[in-house]
């Protein structure tokens, strides 16, 4: 079955060019579906904050070379403040080497009107 272009379109995150169904195109989510609540999150995750030069607030706090543990409660913050759509819950761990740490964002969204899980 043929992707139907969204009536309200968002780009996707990260954006891509793909045949989409009605040709080739950047791939679009439709606004307020949980794909566009996550792609909006994904985008606040990977911008450096202060990365925009335009929007200087967007993205979060660099925490890779810091010695104490990962402060996750400010990455969801930093999150939640550029995308308000968004409830984000983690898990937080180890891997096998204790010096590299994992998180894993959970995305859902409290005024998702449609959309896949993600």
């Amino acid at each position: 079955m043929a992707d139907l272009k969204p009536n309200i379109p968002h780009f996707a995150m990260p954006f891509r060019i793909a045949n989409v169904g009605y040709g080739i195109s950047a791939v679009e989510n439709e606004q307020d579906t949980l794909d566009d609540i996550a792609a909006c999150a994904e985008l606040s995750l990977r911008t450096p904050l202060g990365f925009n030069d335009a929007n200087p607030d967007l993205g979060v706090t660099e925490q890779t070379f810091q010695i104490m543990d990962i402060d996750l409660d400010l990455i969801k913050w930093e999150i939640t403040k550029d995308e308000p759509r968004v409830e984000l819950t983690s898990e937080f761990g180890f891997d096998n080497d204790e010096l590299i740490q994992r998180v894993i964002l959970n995305v859902s969204g409290s005024q998702v009107t449609g959309g896949n899980d993600v």
